[in-house]
């Protein structure tokens, strides 16, 4: 593998030079040692901006904060005094978030000191709206961060440190709510209207058919028929919205993540029911049956809520 080399072929001018990347790895590789090591032969000062979401939420795509990633970098060159390691918080704008950087730049150079910045050619170069003047450094060294990431995915390390870094993970990160949607379907039938409900295999009640709400669902009512077709086969043109709810999953208990629900009602097109999915049976009921049906504890509120919402319809003129 050949080194890391500029474009030009003139040696850099500049005693400051800097960069702005992730480094969302479990260590640093060849490429990213390569860039570095170049700065430190090239400039007498360098300075590594490391990009940070300041949600400080870890995520697949970053789930390194700026403390691991430092020493990571630290691990990778001990002892180097030249290297300066600055967090740099990303912005909605261009403009804002190259300002920022200018300002942090300014702060840690001296008086004397000139600066260029590097990158790569899909890196932060292409958004820079600053000051100061960019290059663009090309290496024969190609690794990809994500699928670096996800071959570390498919190994379960048999070490303690290993260990301690998921506890560390997962106690380190924000209590999350995971939302669900539920869905009261409803069909016009010769005796009156029905209510269908499910049963899930281990379960003594009826509850509502629903799940999940998906990345891909584009609101949360596709994301109430998508769940509706999926579970019970049947299609649903609409549905409304009537309330929101703070589900009791026994799945979450003892634990600061928990579920909030958006319950739908919705009226049956067309299509015959067929218990789907994670679904073992389906069944319809009268709404006054509904006050005798044994209905699972963390959808009762549900049911109740739409029965509710049933008698105001019934009532307005």
């Amino acid at each position: 593998m050949k080194p890391v080399k500029p474009k030009q072929k003139e040696k850099p001018k500049a005693t400051v030079g800097a960069i702005v990347a992730r480094f969302q790895v479990h260590e640093l590789h060849k490429a990213h040692r390569d860039l570095i090591q170049f700065l430190l032969d090239n400039h007498s000062k360098v300075i590594i901006f490391l990009g940070v979401n300041g949600s400080g939420i870890t995520t697949k795509n970053n789930p390194l904060d700026y403390t691991a990633r430092l020493q990571m970098i630290r691990d990778a060159f001990p002892d180097n005094n030249k290297i300066i390691v600055v967090p740099q918080v990303n912005q909605k704008y261009n403009s804002g978030w190259s300002s920022t950087l200018d300002a942090a730049i300014k702060a840690i150079i001296g008086p004397a000191d000139t600066v260029q910045l590097y990158g790569g050619r899909d890196s932060f170069i292409r958004h820079y709206e600053g000051r100061y003047p960019t290059q663009v450094l090309e290496s024969d060294t190609i690794v990809s961060g994500t699928a670096v990431r996800a071959d570390v995915m498919k190994s379960t390390l048999s070490s303690k440190e290993f260990r301690m870094g998921v506890i560390w993970g997962a106690g380190c990160r924000y209590p999350a709510v995971f939302p669900t949607v539920d869905i009261i379907m409803l069909e016009k039938t010769d005796k009156g209207d029905r209510v269908a409900l499910a049963k899930k295999n281990g379960e003594e009640g009826y509850r509502c058919i629903g799940g999940f709400v998906d990345p891909s669902d584009s609101s949360l009512e596709e994301a109430a028929m998508r769940e509706a077709s999926e579970e019970t086969g049947i299609s649903m043109t609409s549905v409304q919205y009537i309330g929101s709810y703070k589900i009791k999953d026994w799945r979450y208990r003892g634990e600061q993540d928990g579920i909030m629900t958006s319950l739908f009602v919705g009226w049956r097109t067309f299509g015959s029911y067929e218990a789907k999915d994670d679904i073992a049976e389906i069944k319809l009921f009268t709404i006054k049956e509904l006050a005798t049906v044994k209905i699972e504890e963390e959808h009762a509120p549900l049911v109740a809520r739409f029965l509710e919402w049933y008698k105001d319809q019934e009532e307005t003129p």
